[in-house]
């Protein structure tokens, strides 16, 4: 927000917020790790590659990628095959995943496949197949690769 004369306003005299951003609760109650021993540092990261073949390199060679993609609500239904949204689905955000592989479906289709976070009843116990090659809902443009510090 700029104030109308070009200078950046005074905000001092907002009120603070806190915020409470990371749940030190684990709500799957048979994880038995502390929070405190669960803590993982990151060496690096950056955006991952926007070209399919260069994400599936990178996937090979580095591991998991977090990627992002446009959702509606019809995915919440998803129950297996390759994801299509369908024609009078509803908008509902951006939907963050994993990608951890890739394939081909006996029909041709390529496919990702990513872990989502609805959990293990969900899915193909809580993974899904998206189109993979034609940047389906932005997947292929929305990738953050990252290195654990060790």
């Amino acid at each position: 927000m700029m104030a109308s004369d070009g200078d950046l306003p005074d905000c001092s005299t907002l009120p603070s917020r806190e915020y409470n951003w990371c749940d030190k609760k684990c709500t799957n109650e048979n994880y038995d790790k502390k929070f405190t021993e669960d803590i993982h540092k990151t060496a690096k990261f950056g955006w991952a590659p926007t070209n399919a073949k260069k994400l599936q390199t990178e996937i090979y060679v580095n591991g998991s990628v977090a990627a992002g993609f446009t959702m509606y609500d019809d995915f919440r239904g998803y129950e297996s095959g390759v994801y299509n949204k369908s024609s009078n689905a509803g908008y509902e955000g951006s939907h963050k995943v994993k990608l951890i592989g890739w394939g081909i479906e006996d029909d041709g289709t390529p496919h990702w496949l990513a872990v989502n976070s609805f959990g293990k009843e969900w899915g193909l116990q809580g993974l899904f197949k998206f189109p993979r090659g034609r940047n389906y809902y932005f997947i292929e443009s929305l990738g953050i690769k990252v290195t654990p510090q060790l």
